[in-house]
């Protein structure tokens, strides 16, 4: 818990992390080690992943959580990490986030799919994940 909050304290994140709901605060606690530990496997190398700025620190959470159906915590997490984006990457992972979010909850929550295409549009824009956003769009479509 004190690495978490230390982390925190890094990233002035401390004042948002206490007003989160407990099961919030738990789910931090429950993927932090997860992102100590990150490494991008993408690249083949498993090079560490280094969480270099606020953003990233918010997004990287945000996609651990997103799988373990912990939606409205990764939600909160990716729009504050908006607010901190400051750069193309972290922004482009923003929203490919919120991409998937959007994505798993269009059977259950009625403006997920509104949401997703607003943040597909938004890749297409930055033009990346271009095959990824058009298979997307295109189950979407099918829907």
């Amino acid at each position: 818990m004190s690495l978490l909050m230390n982390a925190l304290k890094q990233h002035h994140l401390t004042e948002m992390y206490l007003s989160l709901p407990v099961e919030h605060k738990k789910a931090w606690q429950q993927y932090f080690p997860k992102i100590c530990n990150c490494s991008d496997c993408s690249s083949g190398t498993n090079k560490p992943f280094p969480i270099k700025s606020t953003a990233r620190f918010l997004w990287v959470t945000a996609a651990n959580a997103i799988p373990h159906r912990n939606y409205d915590f990764a939600e909160i997490l990716l729009n504050k990490a908006l607010e901190y984006a400051d750069n193309g990457d972290d922004i482009l992972w923003i929203h490919a986030n919120f991409v998937q979010l959007y994505y798993d909850q269009i059977d259950s929550k009625r403006e997920a799919s509104e949401k997703c295409l607003h943040h597909c549009e938004e890749l297409t824009k930055m033009g990346y994940l271009n095959r990824w956003v058009d298979r997307i769009l295109n189950e979407i479509s099918e829907v």
